[in-house]
């Protein structure tokens, strides 16, 4: 009878290293694929780097921008202006029904 275990044993311990030894290689293919788009990635990533930092017009980009910014929106001046003096509002100015809300009116 221990004939007959033995070979049972050898063979379910062949079955499990080889088991293991896929399921290594499954997760090391997968690992390696990980790697290799990492590394992609930040290649594009330094090209991408090499390309802005080579590119002299990127402040006059930035300088455009932000004058198209301030002339679209003069409103905003406005309403800084405004608000920086508080002292030009009146209490009587404002009428308390703007502050609170008593249902329908």
């Amino acid at each position: 009878m221990l004939n007959i275990k033995e070979p049972q044993q050898d063979n379910s311990l062949f079955l499990m290293e080889k088991r293991f030894e896929v399921i290594l290689e499954i997760s090391n293919k997968k690992l390696v694929k990980e790697v290799s788009e990492l590394r992609e990635s930040i290649g594009k990533l330094e090209d991408e780097i090499k390309l802005l930092r080579s590119s002299p017009k990127l402040p006059q980009i930035i300088q455009t921008n932000a004058n198209l910014q301030s002339t679209n929106n003069p409103s905003e001046k406005k309403i800084s202006n405004n608000s920086s003096s508080s002292q030009e509002i009146n209490p009587a100015d404002i009428s308390i029904e703007k502050y609170f809300y008593f249902g329908k009116k």
